[in-house]
């Protein structure tokens, strides 16, 4: 919280919630949310982009980007059913 408040951050993304609650971050105008709810606002904001990145990363460790988004699945798993959702693939969406 010290950090956020510090470097005026409007979001702090933790998987952590019950370390920052509401009244502690109210009177900084903090916001908390968890990572599949912030990266599913960064595909809502930029879908393309998004999808881009994604080929990115999935090229530059060597995956496709359907293992990718199965080991995303691990750690955002709301994110990826979204993004599935979104995307037309729905054997990963399940």
């Amino acid at each position: 919280m010290a950090a956020a408040v510090r470097s005026a951050a409007e979001l702090i993304v933790t998987y952590n919630r019950r370390h920052f609650p509401a009244a502690s971050l109210e009177p900084w105008q903090v916001e908390v949310q968890g990572p599949s709810r912030f990266l599913r606002g960064l595909y809502d904001l930029e879908p393309g982009l998004f999808v881009h990145k994604l080929h990115e990363q999935a090229a530059a460790v060597g995956m496709s980007l359907e293992d990718l988004l199965d080991r995303l699945s691990r750690n955002v798993p709301g994110l990826v059913r979204y993004f599935c959702e979104e995307q037309g693939l729905e054997a990963l969406a399940e």
